[in-house]
């Protein structure tokens, strides 16, 4: 797991120290060595931290040459099928001097092509592939887009790393917001794939990689020819080596096929043991994440079954009972007799990372989960240097509340009129998802059903989302937003073409819609982007077995009721745990990574809160000040919850003053 960084710029004067600025902007994604190259024309630059995971010799440093010279590497990641791929180029004539997966990429994309190479290839990365003889630079990123890659062209310039800081360490690099992806961050509490929160920066798409000809760089002609969309009639455009289009219609018939339950079952267990398998090799000390969770447990209970000593397992929890799983964990860990280490979150430790976080996410990312995530990577860091941990089970294997009951709710709702479902959904805006909650504890006598779920009024505000939309599209749009004002909040005009990127409602059931869609966007920008960014601050790598392009590939072969069964998700998922865990365990309800952030906000966290809320600050971001301060306000008093929204303005702010006014 390392950090990479690079340009290609003709203006040569200061081009060592400006990459070394790059890279030392990201060190902790590689503190144990930094390493560059630099054409001998000074055109191209590549830069390197690495932290040391396989072969901690100083043999696989990078920029690492491939086996004839003619290429060379920067990579992010890991490749875990790379003993195969190893094997398979040495049966070709190609034999590595090293161990390391990195060798074998550079010499597999040299010899394969790199289409070709990374279909081979299973893992997460982010990566940066330069051949010498054809002066062409490719930028590349794994399918689910676990590992980050940012990129911007500025005239006869490009400039890319893992993270922006090191863009913003490049003097051609412009630091303007793009007021329309700041429109998407207060919507989505992220900015969606490709954009980011600069104006001419993007992210490279998931499952694609771009080829530049350095010349066409040097003189401008890119520009000309360029867009960071896929779909794009550009001729310079990211390529699809994979994509969960191509899965989905390769795997159509096979989730219509007669069910063999027990083979399907066997099947899918033996995969996900081959691949822990291959993600627990490592020279440095090993653990894993654990919730009490299905994911979680699951994998946790396959890594102790495969290991010869106690697995290292760490969780966090809340003194607010409502949100605390750490007792959870620590039942599932005694089962298993792993070596498990809790913490319980105090003001102090929410204080100090809350501080961190415009730091530690380098655009505006408001996903409140992120302070326990954050805090957890850094309890892991203290015995561990990588961690295995459970996310993408819910995309993959239809683990959310709205696939269980959001499809099943539209499809009763939508043969009402809009303009009735409009009004209730209107009605039910008069109190705030606390009140709700408040109302139902008062009334639990005559609510019973209502009163046993977790953050009752949270599910009210979902269901107004649900019957209040005008389509399926909308639903899904509804249901992820913390906001639809954001014309109130923003001043000057605002466009949107994520809406656009809708894909799947008319092949696939509404399940599977939604899980399509979360997969494409919520995955990336929110799931992933959350744990790499908090994980890597501690020079930590996360390695998430569920993403792995073999169990999504398995998992889209599977029939719907093999996922979402009834009220209950992750069918095939809780049968294999059951086999380690006993089922009472483990079944309960999903409560999700979350905080108790509107309480928060109104005692631990106001006085940070209000600091933040200053009138100069709000006007020099581009916010309406009379709107924010009403919502502020309003929640204070608890006349109206808008936690959710409140938290996205506060961290938009944090990371407006740490990186426009500083």
């Amino acid at each position: 797991m390392c950090g990479i960084a690079g340009f290609v710029d003709s203006n040569t004067e200061y081009s060592e120290a400006i990459l070394n600025n790059m890279a030392r902007a990201i060190y902790y994604r590689g503190p144990d060595n930094q390493s560059v190259y630099i054409s001998s024309d000074k055109y191209v630059n590549l830069a390197h931290r690495r932290l040391s995971i396989l072969d901690l010799s100083r043999e696989g440093d990078q920029p690492f040459r491939s086996y004839t010279g003619k290429s060379l590497i920067v990579y992010n990641g890991e490749i875990y099928n790379y003993k195969q791929l190893r094997d398979e180029l040495k049966t070709l004539g190609i034999t590595c001097k090293t161990n390391t997966d990195t060798e074998v990429l550079v010499n597999a994309i040299e010899f394969w092509g790199i289409e070709k190479a990374l279909s081979k290839a299973y893992g997460m990365f982010a990566l940066a592939y330069y051949d010498l003889k054809e002066k062409k630079i490719t930028l590349a990123r794994d399918r689910a887009g676990e590992k980050p890659i940012y990129y911007s062209i500025n005239g006869n310039s490009l400039i890319f790393g893992s993270e922006l800081k090191s863009l913003i360490e490049h003097p051609r690099f412009k630091k303007k917001v793009s007021v329309d992806a700041l429109g998407e961050f207060l919507k989505f509490s992220y900015v969606p794939c490709p954009y980011s929160i600069y104006e001419g920066a993007y992210k490279l798409e998931p499952g694609t990689f771009i080829t530049f000809d350095v010349n066409d760089i040097l003189s401008g002609k890119i520009s000309e020819n360029f867009e960071p969309f896929s779909n794009s009639e550009k001729l310079v455009r990211p390529i699809h080596y994979w994509s969960l289009e191509n899965i989905v219609a390769k795997n159509s018939s096979k989730r219509s096929a007669p069910v063999n339950y027990s083979i399907l079952k066997r099947e899918l267990k033996n995969t996900i043991k081959d691949i822990i398998r291959e993600m627990m090799v490592s020279d440095v000390p090993l653990g894993a994440f654990l919730s009490g969770g299905i994911d979680s447990s699951l994998i946790v209970s396959v890594m102790q079954e495969q290991s010869e000593q106690k697995v290292k397992t760490f969780s966090i929890g809340f003194a607010e009972e409502s949100y605390n799983e750490a007792h959870y964990a620590k039942e599932v860990a005694a089962y298993l007799g792993v070596d498990h280490e809790e913490l319980y979150v105090s003001k102090e430790n929410i204080l100090d990372a809350i501080n961190k976080m415009s730091y530690v996410y380098d655009e505006p990312f408001a996903d409140s989960s992120q302070l326990p995530t954050y805090i957890v990577s850094g309890l892991a860091k203290q015995k561990v240097t990588v961690c295995l941990s459970g996310d993408g089970g819910d995309e993959v294997f239809g683990g959310y509340n709205r696939y269980i009951y959001a499809a099943k709710i539209w499809n009763k709702i939508n043969k009402v009129p809009f303009f009735i479902r409009f009004g209730i959904s209107k009605l039910l805006s008069l109190l705030s998802a606390e009140n709700w909650t408040r109302c139902i504890k008062y009334f639990k006598l005559l609510l019973p059903k209502l009163i046993t779920l977790d953050s009752p009024g949270d599910k009210i505000y979902k269901f107004k989302a649900i019957i209040g939309s005008k389509n399926f599209q909308e639903m899904y749009w509804s249901l992820l937003s913390a906001t639809d004002e954001t014309s109130f909040l923003i001043k000057g005009e605002l466009k949107s073409n994520i809406n656009q990127q809708w894909r799947g409602e008319s092949t696939l059931s509404g399940v599977r819609s939604l899980m399509y869609m979360d997969f494409l966007h919520y995955l990336e920008g929110d799931i992933l982007a959350k744990v790499d960014r908090a994980a890597m601050s501690h020079s930590l790598e996360t390695r998430v077995p569920f993403l792995d392009g073999r169990v999504v590939d398995l998992a889209w072969s599977l029939p719907d009721q093999l996922l979402v069964s009834g009220n209950e998700g992750k069918k095939i998922l809780r049968e294999i745990l059951y086999d380690y865990v006993p089922k009472n365990m483990v079944d309960r309800p999903k409560k999700g990574f979350g905080i108790p952030l509107g309480d928060w906000l109104r005692v631990e966290l106001c006085d940070w809160a209000e600091e933040l809320l200053s009138p100069e600050l709000i006007e020099k971001a581009f916010l309406d000040r009379k709107y924010v301060e009403k919502v502020w306000l309003d929640h204070k008093s608890k006349k109206k919850s808008s936690s959710r929204l409140i938290w996205n303005i506060l961290m938009y702010l944090s990371w407006y003053k740490r990186y426009m006014l500083s």
